[in-house]
């Protein structure tokens, strides 16, 4: 499973991780950490669960 949290961004509000999603982006985006997520096992369904789930867990 793919942490929650990959990569820090190296200054607060970056929009670029210093692990990229996959090999030629290191944008942090939900589409394309997604568009990659049947590398890291689960099946688009279960990374959408993930992703929500992590979603929620770190807007409160």
């Amino acid at each position: 499973m793919v942490s929650p949290e990959p990569s820090r961004a190296p200054c607060p509000g970056s929009r670029i991780l210093t692990t990229a999603i996959n090999d030629d982006n290191g944008t942090a985006s939900l589409d394309l950490a997604m568009s990659v997520a049947e590398y890291f096992e689960p099946e688009k369904d279960k990374a959408k669960t993930i992703a929500a789930r992590v979603g929620k867990a770190v807007s409160t």
